[in-house]
């Protein structure tokens, strides 16, 4: 299968919903300037399924030939307009998917038109969502 990857349309505002994951040294560290040196060589590497913690390393062209040309198009863009969910949103977010989810089965299924599925969804954020 041939796919693609485009960043999304936008319109006056844009913003990308981020997660993020970080390496830390604990202050009881026995070994501190060895963890440091660690998360140094951590942060060099070129992640498999994330976006590169570097500037540096998401601008490379090592990154753009693991993830293609596209997938490393639409990752640099969207920093552009990173924002983390507060905690309120990540619960949202949890609602909104098993939402769309049951809205994509009724589809899938045949027991409901897209259109129909759509609006349904719709109705379903607005009573959980005040």
């Amino acid at each position: 299968m041939r796919w693609g990857m485009v960043p999304l349309p936008r319109d006056a505002q844009s913003a990308t919903l981020t997660s993020i994951e970080g390496y830390f040294v604990s202050s009881q560290a026995q070994h501190p300037d060895a963890s440091w040196q660690w998360i140094s060589f951590l942060s060099q590497q070129t992640p498999y399924r994330l976006m590169p913690t570097r500037k540096s390393l998401a601008e490379s062209a090592a990154y753009e030939q693991r993830v293609g040309s596209d997938v490393a198009a639409v990752a640099r863009a969207s920093v552009e307009s990173a924002m983390v969910p507060s905690p309120r949103l990540v619960e949202f977010g949890e609602v909104w998917g098993m939402i769309f989810w049951r809205a994509l089965d009724a589809i899938v299924s045949g027991r409901s038109t897209p259109a129909e599925a759509m609006i349904s969804a719709q109705q379903e954020v607005e009573r959980v969502v005040p």
